[in-house]
């Protein structure tokens, strides 16, 4: 199968998963505790991810270039972004670069938060909102 078809397989795969995922929470719980749903998605994302990672490693898990792009490219990507993030971390960490990895992770929280607030801001600014 081409790369690029399984990625977007996957991304399809994902995104319904993230949306399902959503969904279920949406019926469950109150909307108002909705980011339960996100943090549900970013858990789960990551563990899969670090089982996947874990088992490549050890040798247990071959995936070609379709497998992976199905499943960490696409799948897990559309999933969450948060699995590729916490790879990316564990990776830096696992070669010494702890100082690295905290100012990866605390500059990508921070600085997504920021350019979150900056664009809404701008957007309100635009528009005359408050």
């Amino acid at each position: 199968m081409n790369t690029i078809l399984a990625i977007a397989l996957g991304g399809a795969a994902g995104a319904l998963g993230r949306y399902g995922v959503s969904r279920l929470f949406t019926d469950l719980v109150h909307a108002s505790i909705q980011p339960v749903a996100t943090l549900a998605v970013n858990v789960i994302g990551c563990g899969i991810m670090g089982v996947c990672f874990g088992l490549m490693l050890a040798g247990a898990f071959h995936l070609g270039d379709a497998g992976r792009g199905f499943l960490l490219i696409g799948f897990l990507g559309a999933l969450t972004t948060f699995s590729s993030f916490s790879l990316d971390a564990f990776r830096l960490m696992e070669q010494g670069g702890y100082g690295l990895a905290f100012i990866y992770v605390a500059g990508s929280v921070i600085l997504s938060l920021a350019a979150f607030f900056a664009g809404a801001s701008l957007i309100r600014l635009m528009l005359g909102g408050n």
